[in-house]
């Protein structure tokens, strides 16, 4: 699977930010608090619901000033796009995987749990 996109909105240090990939091999370069430790965190929270710092609220997650905040993740796997959502907010249900077929959408999952286990079926893992 191949990440193309991610978007982090009021995540971490992030407000607003769109990071596209390209290519097999990413740097992620910048100044010390930039928010390249959070972009990584943005992929694990956007696969999995979860983050490498180990954070158990998503409250410590949530931008500082901010009320809700969220990630899209946009993976291709050879023949699909799926468009991963994970939202910030009390309500986890609104976590979708969408699967893309010649422009054409279809919510293959909804709720955090359901998605994160089609991400896990979806890597083989």
């Amino acid at each position: 699977m191949i990440i193309r996109k991610i978007e982090l909105k009021d995540f971490l240090s992030h407000k607003e930010s769109e990071i596209r990939f390209k290519g097999n091999v990413n740097v992620i370069i910048g100044h010390n608090g930039a928010g390249k430790s959070s972009i990584i965190d943005g992929i694990m929270f956007g696969l999995f619901r979860d983050t490498l710092r180990g954070v158990r609220k998503q409250e410590d997650i949530i931008r500082r000033g901010a009320f809700t905040g969220g990630v899209v993740l946009e993976v291709f796997d050879k023949e699909r796009t799926y468009i991963i959502k994970r939202n910030l907010s009390n309500r986890s249900s609104e976590d979708t995987i969408t699967e893309v077929i010649n422009n054409k959408r279809n919510t293959v999952a909804r709720g955090a749990i359901t998605v994160t286990e089609k991400v896990t079926e979806l890597l083989g893992l």
